[in-house]
C-alpha cells in the first residue's frame, strides 16, 4: 500500500513492494490523490512481475507454510485495506506458531503444505482448539482467513498442492454467539454533537477553536453521511460538491480491494458544515480535507498531517460531552441505519447509502443491529400477496 513520505522537506507518494525478500521502492512526484493511485497501480503490476520472474526461476518446491504465509501477507499488505491485512496476518502468524496434533514438528511453519493437506483431521483439530481458547466466532474467522489464503497458495505458490480440496474451507463453520452490536441512543448522538459545537463555534456562530471546529465536522460526516473512519480520513476537498449537495466516499470495500469513490447525497446539516470548513480551514494546502490540527504533547509530531488512526477520539468526545457508555465512530453509522430503516427506508436504499456492494450485506447488517427483516416480509406478502409458483407445461417427448 503506497505511504506519504518525506523526502527532502518534500511530501511524497513512495510505493513499495517485497516478494520473496525482494523489495522494489519508487517515489511519485507530488501528495495528490492522482500520484497515490498512480503507486497503487505501480505496486499491482510491480507485484505481479515479481511473482511471474519467481514462478519462472524457481526450481525448488517452497512448499513450507512458512513460505506460503510470508508471500502471502506480501502479496496481502498491497491488496487488502488496512483491518482487513492487519486480521489476515494475525491469523496467519497464530496458525503457523501452533503446534500440529498430528504431524511430527514443533510449529506448523515447519511443515509442508502437501503433509498438512494429507494429515485426516489436521485442519479440524486446529480449528477446534481455536473454538475452545476462543470462541465459535474466533473459530470461524480463522477459518475464513486461512482458507482464503489457502486458495490464494494454490493460485499462486509454484508447487503448491494442486489437486484435492482446501482443508480449511471443507471443515463446516462452527455455531456463533454473537453479542448484539451496541446502537447509542439517538439522544447520545445528538448529546454529543450539540457539545462539539459548543466547543467550536460561540452562540453567535463565531469560530471559537480551529481544531475543535474540525471535530465537529467530522462528526457530521460520520453522523450525516454514515461514513466508515477510512472515508472520512481521505476525505479532500475535491470530494465534496456544494452545488451538487453531494460528497464523494471513497473505501476498498470491494471483492478486489480496489479504492471506489461513491458520491453521497448531503443532508442540509451537512452541507453547512463542510461549506463552513472549506472557507475557515487553517490549512489549505494539503491534499486531504482533514488533518492533525491537536498540538497536544502525543501529536505534536503530526501537526497538518492526515489522520491515520486518532485512537480514543471519539472516546474522548463522549467523555466531554458526559455520555456513558462512551460510542465507537461506527456505532454512529450503526444508528443511522436503524433511523433509516425504522424511518420506513427501502432495504434497497438503505444499501445504496450504506455503499454495500450487495443488498444481502444490508439485510444481514440490519437483522445483526436487531432489525427483524422476517417479519417485515411476512407483513408485506399479507398486504401484498405472496408471490404464485406458476407450473410450466411438461412437454412430452415422442
Amino acid at each position: 500500500m503506497p505511504s506519504l513520505q518525506e523526502k527532502r522537506g518534500v511530501r511524497l507518494w513512495r510505493a513499495a513492494v517485497m516478494v520473496d525478500g525482494k523489495m522494489r521502492r519508487k517515489w511519485f512526484p507530488d501528495d495528490s490523490k492522482a500520484s497515490m493511485r498512480a503507486a497503487a497501480a505501480w505496486e499491482e503490476e510491480t507485484r505481479k512481475q515479481l511473482l511471474r520472474q519467481q514462478s519462472q526461476t524457481s526450481t525448488a518446491c517452497p512448499c513450507l507454510l512458512y513460505e506460503w504465509g510470508r508471500r502471502h501477507l506480501d502479496w496481502a499488505m498491497g491488496f487488502y485495506a488496512d483491518k482487513t491485512y492487519v486480521e489476515r496476518k494475525a491469523e496467519l502468524s497464530a496458525f503457523l506458531g501452533a503446534k500440529p496434533a498430528g504431524i511430527a514438528a514443533d510449529n506448523y511453519s515447519s511443515v509442508t503444505a502437501e503433509e498438512f493437506a494429507g494429515t485426516p483431521g489436521e485442519a479440524m483439530e486446529y480449528l477446534k482448539d481455536q473454538r475452545e481458547a476462543r470462541s465459535g466466532n474466533a473459530a470461524n474467522k480463522a477459518r475464513k482467513n486461512l482458507a482464503t489464503a489457502w486458495d490464494w497458495g494454490k493460485a499462486n505458490v509454484p508447487g503448491w498442492p494442486q489437486g484435492g480440496i482446501n482443508p480449511f474451507r471443507e471443515q463446516a463453520k462452527y455455531p456463533e454467539e454473537r453479542q448484539p452490536r451496541y446502537v447509542p441512543p439517538r439522544e447520545h448522538v445528538e448529546a454529543v454533537d450539540a457539545h462539539l459545537r459548543g466547543a467550536a463555534l460561540s452562540p453567535l456562530g463565531k469560530v471559537l477553536d480551529d481544531a475543535r471546529l474540525q471535530d465537529w465536522v467530522m462528526f457530521g460526516v460520520f453522523r450525516f453521511a454514515l461514513a466508515r473512519r477510512g472515508e472520512v480520513f481521505r476525505l479532500a476537498p475535491e470530494d465534496v460538491n456544494l452545488v451538487g449537495s453531494t460528497v464523494r466516499m471513497w473505501s476498498r470495500k470491494t471483492r478486489g480491494g480496489n479504492l471506489v469513490g461513491k458520491w453521497v447525497p448531503m443532508v442540509p446539516a451537512l452541507r453547512e458544515r463542510l461549506a463552513l470548513w472549506l472557507k475557515v480551514r487553517p490549512i489549505k494546502d494539503k491534499e486531504n480535507l482533514f488533518l492533525v490540527l491537536d498540538q497536544y504533547e502525543f501529536c505534536k509530531g503530526y501537526y497538518g498531517k492526515p489522520f491515520t488512526s486518532q485512537q480514543h477520539g471519539m472516546e474522548r468526545w463522549c467523555e466531554r460531552a458526559e455520555i456513558v457508555p462512551a460510542f465507537d465512530r461506527h456505532s454512529i453509522r450503526h444508528r443511522g441505519a436503524l433511523d433509516l430503516y425504522e424511518s420506513g427506508v427501502t432495504v434497497s436504499t438503505i444499501q445504496r447509502i450504506l455503499r454495500h456492494s450487495s443488498p444481502t450485506t444490508t439485510e444481514r447488517y440490519l437483522e445483526s443491529l436487531g432489525c427483524d427483516l422476517a417479519n417485515t416480509r411476512e407483513a408485506m406478502e399479507r398486504a401484498f400477496g405472496a408471490g404464485k409458483v406458476i407450473r410450466l407445461p411438461v412437454r412430452e417427448t415422442a
